[in-house]
């Protein structure tokens, strides 16, 4: 928030990449699309540029529709007159002409059109002016990758548990990783339901993933030393689908060998019995399809995918499992936009409960109906059925903002008095003091 701020207001000019939309919009004043191994320009922000694409594709539409309908009705005219030669057939030398006319020059000319829409004439030079430079173009319609539809498959919850039951409960936990290390997390008290959708805030190193990790199980103090007060509980039979902040990078420490197929195949064996298993090599590859996975991605060494594509093959093996809870720590810091929507869809459509770490404001607008502040090792946990998550996350950002700029001004006053004291310190003597 504080960099987006900071780069709005600079003079500098700045190439950067990003796939969070709430941050292109509030920096960019210019967009490069990628696409197709070509590079096209685009003034304003990203809103503007997902606007012009939307027009450009409403557009292209009704020319195609339009070239269709002439190009059918010219060739029906075509092959009715170019090949009768007899009045008794219905000759008329007028409509052959007409006909062999069509066929050898007006054909090649429907679907032509100017972007600024006046009219045009092919190969003209007749002046020597822009207008007459600017030739017909035909609408082009580039190749896309189809983007991932993710399909969560919902979970079986027991039939004692209902919609607003509570499946994990803190009670004045506080947790530090050791009892020499200092407290994480000091007496937070929180509830998370069946239904619940939660974001969760907060600086880095304020103890987001901490909390994640009490979720799993990592309080195990006798196995990690861990140093616990409080009551934490758990659903007896909850079943958690986790995918970590490094998850990413673990993938080709661990399995960089592997294929996704050979991957998924372990994991789909972790998760179901053997009669469930009777999974094939083909039907692997169809579920990893579902998340972008499929054709050649599937066959090709984990080291070798993107970083995007390894997150995409940590949803499919975690989402596998049809957990209860799903705990998603930064899942969106590789993933594109096509996939970030593609997820929210399905992350709004999941019957589970989901506890996510992200800073990725449309995104989390999309699904989220609660949040939770990690600030000074407390939650400050923010939902109201008077209005929505998105106006929550906005208050939030505002708070945030508004403190950055006053730990600044602190910072600034700070280094000036240390400059001034130093400046004392280092001044020549004048001599001793006179009573």
């Amino acid at each position: 928030m504080w960099l987006g701020d900071y780069l709005a207001k600079s003079d500098r000019t700045i190439l950067l990449v990003s796939h969070d939309r709430a941050f292109l919009d509030a920096v960019c004043t210019d967009i490069i699309h990628f696409s197709n191994q070509k590079l096209k320009y685009y003034p304003g922000n990203y809103s503007a540029f997902e606007q012009r694409q939307a027009e450009k594709a409403a557009r292209d539409a009704q020319i195609l529709d339009a070239s269709e309908r002439k190009r059918t009705k010219a060739m029906e005219f075509v092959e009715k007159h170019q090949h009768t030669s007899s009045k008794k057939h219905g000759f008329d030398p007028n409509k052959q002409r007409q006909a062999k006319t069509i066929r050898e020059k007006k054909l090649e000319r429907i679907g032509n059109y100017r972007e600024d829409g006046k009219r045009y004439k092919n190969f003209s030079l007749k002046k020597m002016s822009e207008d007459y430079l600017l030739t017909a173009q035909q609408v082009e319609v580039e190749a896309v990758e189809a983007a991932p539809r993710f399909k969560l498959p919902n979970p079986i919850f027991p039939t004692s548990l209902k919609g607003d039951d509570i499946i994990v409960s803190f009670d004045g936990v506080c947790f530090a990783y050791s009892k020499q290390s200092p407290t994480i997390l000091k007496d937070i008290s929180a509830q998370i339901r069946v239904k619940s959708k939660i974001a969760v805030v907060g600086r880095n190193g304020s103890g987001k993933s901490t909390v994640l990790k009490l979720i799993t199980g990592f309080s195990d103090l006798s196995k990690n030393g861990c140093a616990m007060k409080g009551i934490l509980w758990r659903f007896p039979t909850l079943r958690i689908g986790h995918v970590a902040q490094h998850d990413v990078e673990s993938l080709v420490v661990e399995h960089g060998a592997k294929t996704p197929v050979e991957y998924a195949g372990e994991k789909l064996r972790e998760y179901t019995d053997s009669a469930a298993i009777a999974a094939t090599t083909g039907s692997i590859r169809q579920y990893l399809g579902g998340y972008g996975l499929g054709g050649k991605h599937a066959t090709r060494p984990i080291a070798s995918l993107s970083g995007g594509e390894r997150m995409r093959l940590c949803f499919a093996a975690t989402f596998a499992m049809r957990p209860h809870l799903l705990l998603l720590d930064e899942p969106t810091n590789h993933v594109d936009m096509e996939t970030l929507d593609a997820l929210g869809s399905a992350l709004d459509a999941f019957d589970g409960a989901i506890v996510i770490v992200s800073h990725n404001q449309r995104f989390l607008c999309s699904f989220c109906n609660e949040l939770w502040v990690v600030e000074d090792g407390r939650i400050d946990v923010r939902h109201s059925d008077a209005h929505g998550f998105e106006e929550d996350f906005a208050v939030f950002r505002n708070e945030t903002l508004a403190g950055v700029q006053g730990r600044s001004a602190a910072r600034s006053a700070k280094m000036t008095l240390a400059k001034k004291a130093q400046k004392q310190h280092s001044a020549p003597k004048t001599g001793g003091f006179i009573g």
